[in-house]
């Protein structure tokens, strides 16, 4: 094997067109948001909580990105991944909305406030999203419903 061979094997792919999807667009806006929440509490020097639940889900929602464009799920099969989407989604936005409530009932300052807010935006994007994978997976259906199911996932099918 020559080494343009290995080259070509190592190389990692890029998927474009995941960004145009329906998941793509809510990974990219649950990115923002967090990272945009994360950067209110900090300005407005929050609590510590306050900082660390938007800053651990950024690290998480790029995690999620990179994981989905450029395509690790299909190279690192020994995960479920969609199920584990699920699980991060549903836990995520329940503490999120936790923390993100204290902070908007608790705090007249304008940062807490915006950051609670834009807290708020990721939590609806993370039920969102947690929703249209829990539809998407299945679990021991006969052919025709995984059929059914699959021609209605929010993961597109590739031309591979």
């Amino acid at each position: 094997m020559s080494n343009m061979d290995r080259t070509c094997e190592n190389t990692m792919e890029v998927d474009v067109s995941f960004l145009k999807t329906l998941r793509g667009g809510l990974k990219t806006a649950e990115l923002v948001s967090v990272l945009v929440a994360f950067i209110c509490f900090a300005a407005s020097s929050s609590v510590g909580t306050y900082l660390m639940v938007p800053g651990v889900e950024t690290i998480i929602a790029l995690f999620f990105f990179l994981l989905y464009f450029l395509k690790l799920n299909k190279k690192i099969t020994m995960f479920f991944w969609p199920l584990i989407d699920i699980f991060n989604a549903v836990i995520s936005a329940i503490i999120i909305f936790i923390v993100c409530a204290i902070a908007v009932a608790g705090h007249d300052n304008g940062g807490t406030v915006a950051g609670g807010v834009f807290g708020f935006i990721v939590t609806i994007l993370l039920s969102v999203d947690a929703f249209l994978l829990f539809r998407s997976v299945t679990f021991n259906q006969p052919a025709s419903a995984t059929k059914t199911a699959q021609e209605k996932s929010v993961f597109p099918k590739s031309a591979n």
